[in-house]
């Protein structure tokens, strides 16, 4: 098998080879995954490789390492990273985990030992991408995971109905200020479309409360939270990359997923106890596993991640 080069062109960063994605709860990932020597292990979001470089370690020169992810670029600087490093034995592909059945089919590949859902998106995307993911930048309002996607976070928020927007707000980044920010949405897009992320940001500081632009918690994480998911379809990706997982596991093997907010969290949840209820897989914890305290204050990244594991039967 051959590495498969990435299909978007932005140029390789080298920063991204030089500071990988920090993983997070590494040890527990590892020790949950349960990887041997001469596995067959899927990264189904490579997201700079900082679990996976381990991976590698522990899978050895006889196993093979199948790394997906929907950003061109990330898999180009992926694949610049291992090969610094010395590895050959890896597939990179540009695409979605939730379409991991005909991705395995296309490359022949067999008998799944592991794979591993890091539902966050990557440090590389708030750091490095320019698309607007962080709050904290002004930057173009994209917020597309793979630039072949047509919907960015501008057509959402210049286009859609205020009922689509609220309810976006209100799902996926459960805003209690949804309806008051959606309303201020419609009415600033009749004066300026929006194009910025100060522009989103600009609107929310307006439209919300003195006390809530002065949490702990920025005032505009959950709307940029809702935009996200809303332009990356992830929740529907999260449902069928699941599902897609666990049919592909050869019994024994595991399927290890992280997961950031209460919506993905919710469907892992589900997903897990529909098929162990089917029998289909086991579960070796009952509950989530988080981090400890020590790793959030080192990386507060970590600070909402929850753990779950199958075993497939």
């Amino acid at each position: 098998m051959k590495n498969t080069q990435a299909k978007l062109s932005p140029p390789v960063n080298n920063a991204l080879s030089s500071s990988v994605h920090v993983p997070i709860l590494l040890e527990e990932v590892i020790t949950c995954l349960n990887i041997q020597p001469g596995d067959t292990v899927i990264d189904g979001t490579i997201n700079g490789g900082g679990h996976a470089l381990r991976i590698l370690e522990e899978i050895g020169e006889t196993g093979m390492l199948i790394g997906i992810d929907r950003d061109g670029g990330i898999i180009k600087n992926t694949d610049a990273l291992f090969r610094e490093k010395g590895y050959k034995n890896y597939l990179l592909v540009t695409g979605s985990y939730a379409d991991v059945v005909p991705i395995t089919n296309d490359h022949a590949i067999k008998n799944t030992d592991a794979i591993l859902l890091d539902l966050g998106f990557s440090s590389y995307h708030v750091d490095m991408s320019g698309r607007g993911f962080s709050f904290l930048r002004d930057e173009p309002l994209d917020m597309r995971y793979s630039e072949s996607d047509t919907i960015t976070a501008a057509d959402i928020l210049n286009e859609w109905a205020e009922g689509d927007i609220e309810h976006i707000l209100t799902a996926y980044g459960e805003e209690r200020f949804a309806k008051r920010i959606a309303h201020a949405v419609i009415k600033r897009r009749k004066e300026q479309r929006f194009s910025r992320t100060e522009d989103v940001v600009d609107v929310v500081r307006r439209n919300v409360p003195t006390w809530y632009r002065h949490r702990k918690i920025h005032f505009a994480t959950k709307t940029f939270q809702a935009l996200r998911i809303a332009v990356n379809d992830e929740l529907e990706h999260v449902a069928k990359g699941l599902t897609e997982s666990i049919s592909i596991l050869k019994p024994g093997g595991r399927l290890v997923v992280l997961a950031f907010h209460s919506q993905e969290d919710r469907i892992v949840k589900q997903t897990f106890r529909k098929y162990a209820k089917e029998e289909i897989i086991t579960l070796p914890h009952k509950k989530p596993i988080m981090p400890a305290r020590k790793e959030i204050y080192i990386n507060p990244r970590a600070r909402s991640a929850k753990m779950r594991v199958c075993e497939k039967i």
